[in-house]
Parts: C-alpha cells; sequence; structure tokens
C-alpha cells in the first residue's frame, strides 16, 4: 500500500505572512500534514483550528506549532471572519526540541498564549524576531538560511522564557539565579564559589542541585552558552575569531578554538564558512563518542 503522501516545501526554512478571509472560503487543508515543523503567530482576527470535538480557535498573541504528520485543518474563524497569521516551516536543530514542549491543545498541535499584559515585553520580542526571519527568508543574503535560523532560534528562546510548560518554569528559583548570573557574566571569568555564594549555598551543592535539574553542572551550563553565542557572532558579525573568543569569555584564542571544535564538530572558521559542515562534525563526535563508549564496556 503507498504511505500518505505528507506536503513539503523541499527547504530547510521557508517564512510568510497570511491573510485568511473567510468570505473568500479560504481554507487550509493538508490530511496528512508536512514533514517538517510550522510555527504561527496570530497577529490579528481569529483563527479556526480542527473541526467538531477538536475544534478550537486562537486570536492575537497566541502561537501554534504543528508537529510533522499532524493533519492541517485551519481557516479564518467565523468572527471576525479574517485571520492574520505569521508562519514559519522548519526543522529544529537537536538542542531546540527541549524548547518545543507547549501545552497540547489537539494532538499533535501545541500551543502557547502570549496574550496577558505582564507578558508585554516577550510578545514583542516574539513579534520583532518573527518579522527577522520573514525578512532574512526572503532576502538575497547568500547566508540567509542559517542567519534565519538564528533569529528564530532567539524566538524559541523568548518563547521559552514564557512558557509554563518548559523545564526552566519549574526549576529551583536559587538554580534560576545561578543560569541569571552564569549567563550575565558569560564574557567574564566565573567562579563556582563566587556563584554558590550570591545564591545562598555551597559549591558542592549548588552542583549537586544543577545537575539534578538539568542535567549538567554550573561550568557546562556556561561553556554552552558562551558556544551558542559564538556561533550567533560568526555568523551576524564580520569580527575576528579572537576578538569573538574574547566576547564570549576566551582569553585564549587557541583554546577556545578547541571548546568550540568540541562543542560544535568544526572550528569556528569552518563554522563560519559553512554552518552545515557543522551537522557533519556533531555526527561524527557522537560516533566516536558510542565508539569510545564501547570500548570501555568491552
Amino acid at each position: 500500500m503507498k504511505k500518505p503522501a505528507v506536503v513539503s516545501f523541499n527547504a530547510e526554512l521557508m517564512a510568510g505572512r497570511t491573510v485568511i478571509d473567510r468570505a473568500d472560503h479560504g481554507v487550509v487543508w493538508r490530511e496528512h500534514g508536512m514533514d517538517g515543523w510550522i510555527l504561527n503567530y496570530t497577529a490579528d482576527g481569529r483563527g479556526r483550528i480542527n473541526r467538531g470535538e477538536r475544534r478550537f480557535s486562537c486570536g492575537p498573541g497566541q502561537l501554534l506549532l504543528f508537529k510533522p504528520g499532524v493533519a492541517h485543518d485551519y481557516a479564518a474563524d467565523q468572527e471576525p471572519g479574517r485571520w492574520t497569521h505569521l508562519w514559519v516551516y522548519f526543522f529544529p536543530r537537536a538542542h531546540w526540541f527541549e524548547w518545543l514542549t507547549w501545552r497540547e491543545a489537539s494532538p499533535g498541535i501545541l500551543t502557547l498564549d502570549t496574550s496577558g499584559e505582564d507578558l508585554q515585553e516577550a510578545r514583542g520580542r516574539i513579534v520583532a524576531l518573527f518579522e527577522e526571519v520573514l525578512v532574512l527568508a526572503h532576502s538575497p543574503h547568500r547566508r540567509r538560511v542559517p542567519l534565519a535560523m538564528s533569529a528564530l532560534e532567539q524566538l524559541l528562546l523568548w518563547c521559552d522564557t514564557v512558557n509554563p510548560e518548559s523545564a526552566h518554569a519549574n526549576l529551583d528559583p536559587r538554580i534560576q539565579l545561578a543560569i541569571a548570573r552564569l549567563c550575565a557574566r558569560a564574557d567574564h571569568p566565573q567562579r563556582l564559589a563566587e556563584i554558590a555564594r550570591t545564591c545562598g549555598m555551597s559549591s558542592s551543592r549548588l552542583s549537586h542541585l544543577f545537575r539534578e535539574q538539568l542535567g549538567t553542572t554550573p561550568m557546562r551550563y556556561l561553556e554552552s552558552h558562551r558556544m551558542n553565542q559564538a556561533r550567533e557572532l560568526l555568523l551576524m558579525t564580520g569580527r575576528s575569531i579572537g576578538a569573538i573568543a574574547e566576547e564570549v569569555g576566551f582569553a585564549d584564542a587557541v583554546w577556545f578554538t578547541r571548546v568550540f571544535r568540541r562543542h560544535v564538530g568544526v572550528s569556528p572558521r569552518a563554522f563560519r564558512r559553512d554552518p552545515a559542515a557543522a551537522d557533519a562534525g556533531r555526527a561524527a563526535l557522537a560516533a566516536e563518542e558510542r565508539r569510545q563508549a564501547t570500548r570501555k564496556t568491552v
């Protein structure tokens, strides 16, 4: 039997702004969904999602995430009969999935509400970044896709800051304080004892609690944060490797390059030249780690 066909845009990323008018009988129907994820933000009007018992609607400030293979059945709601939404089609990077744990409104369709008055700052950031993704995705820039993906990553991070389902939403307040301290001073030398003192606990207790809640140590968390910053600076600026190393807290550019290669799989220079090479580099690193683990158990 032939496998049901899913819709594909045959691209790594696409984005747009769609206006659906009920008077024009505008309905989107993709029975078997798409091969990638769809992120949708309601800018104006209201949208009707699904029908029957699974029907729900969304208004300004609300976001939707359609997982791959999930039916797309949506249109403008009866009132006001018009729906304007921004959307982006994408394939998440491996480390994004922890940010995509939103509340499920219907099987395979996730939702996040940023319409509250107390979420005004986050909502403004999310809209601005969505607009940036749209501009970059349609630009003639030769690196438009990596740049758009970088903006999308920031967008998803801002969504995560207001997501009640987020792992960070249930973190111990002292761990949240430690994360804020680590990230705010990422370009400075950091000492575990100082961070622990700021959080009102011992270094050993902080390390234990940090690992218990986040699965890593404070210093490794900081290192990952610095590498994420470095990737963005390599793509978004023309600064030298040495200048970027210093900006993310490394006095030694050679050591920065070693750490970057360990995280990303390729050197900073190679990543800047071809960001896609990082996927192959990470795959090679993972394969080597599996080989090493196998040797240890033999």
